[in-house]
């Protein structure tokens, strides 16, 4: 079986459905900061700034936990066993550049667009996939 064609740390992945729509997460934020939060993000992750892209949704409230080996040294670290995520569905508008990978700190080693259908939760670690199997639901109407 192919591994993520994404090789990546965070594990993100950008999706392209039939409406040109890119799909990103962030960690949670208090909602009078959620569209900060998310440009910052994307500007730091793939080059963009929000006057490329229209929020079309967010939904919040996705939880998961480290798995033992990483627990320890995550609530060390970040004094946290886990996360809980906002997760964005946005429209890339006619005026925006191609998506730049390379930014520093570099996130992503490369990009493609995939149609929502074409993800293969083995692309995650095992403790990620409940909760994508839910965003994949929740935006896309697609059952992993």
């Amino acid at each position: 079986t192919e591994k993520s064609p994404l090789p990546m740390r965070r594990h993100r992945i950008p999706i392209k459905s039939p409406r040109e729509i890119v799909f990103m997460r962030t960690a949670g934020s208090v909602a009078s900061r959620i569209l900060q939060a998310l440009a910052r993000e994307v500007r730091e992750e793939i080059g963009l700034l929000p006057e490329h892209y229209e929020v079309v949704r967010h939904a919040s409230g996705y939880r998961y936990i480290y798995p033992p080996e990483a627990r320890i040294k995550k609530r060390k670290k970040h004094g946290f066993h886990g996360q809980e995520q906002t997760y964005y569905l946005c429209n890339l508008k006619p005026n925006a550049p191609e998506i730049n990978v390379n930014q520093r700190p570099r996130e992503f080693s490369a990009y493609r667009w995939i149609e929502p259908s074409e993800f293969d939760i083995e692309w995650l670690p095992p403790f990620k996939h409940d909760v994508y199997r839910q965003v994949m639901k929740d935006f896309f109407g697609v059952t992993l």
